[in-house]
């Protein structure tokens, strides 16, 4: 009979110990974290190198034909890439077309990444030379920011036995 007294009473507190807890997290009116702000590069780019006002002007006025160079490469490349992969809807493909959409592709990075390379000329080139020190310390985390290195936490298959 003690027993069945002992065992009923462990039950009730772990049913209440569960509603509470079920409670606790619905009930709960702690607000959550702000969202974190999205990175901005080119506020970044003028604390970083202390860029007065007059070389903020001309980085301004790259910075926005860039961003319009950078979108139409963007955008090509977005097209470049779906005209790829709808060559497999057809049963057969011309390996001619799928070779030269390759080769556009890879043209295309190409011009983006020498426009970054201009991009980033640019700017050291309006930075007098304590600037041009800082730059060359901010140069890996621009590069880093803009092409960041592949996750390495993505699921891998598992290996057959």
């Amino acid at each position: 009979m003690k027993k069945e007294k002992l065992l009923t009473i462990t039950v009730l507190l772990l049913i209440l110990l569960n509603l509470g807890t079920l409670a606790f997290i619905f009930f709960d009116r702690r607000q959550a974290p702000p969202p974190l702000k999205k990175f901005e590069l080119n506020k970044f780019i003028v604390e970083r190198l202390n860029l007065n006002e007059e070389q903020q002007k001309k980085f301004d006025v790259f910075r926005s034909q860039e961003h319009i160079a950078l979108e139409n490469f963007n955008n090509k490349g977005d097209n470049l890439v779906s005209e790829y992969f709808s060559l497999l809807k057809n049963e057969n493909y011309d390996p001619a077309v799928k070779d030269s959409i390759e080769k556009l592709i890879l043209n295309l990075e190409l011009l983006k990444a020498r426009s970054l390379f201009l991009h980033f000329e640019y700017i050291k080139s309006i930075c007098n030379k304590e600037q041009k020190e800082s730059f060359g310390r901010i140069l890996p985390q621009l590069v880093n920011l803009l092409n960041p290195p592949p996750e390495k936490n993505y699921p891998t298959p598992k290996e057959k036995r």
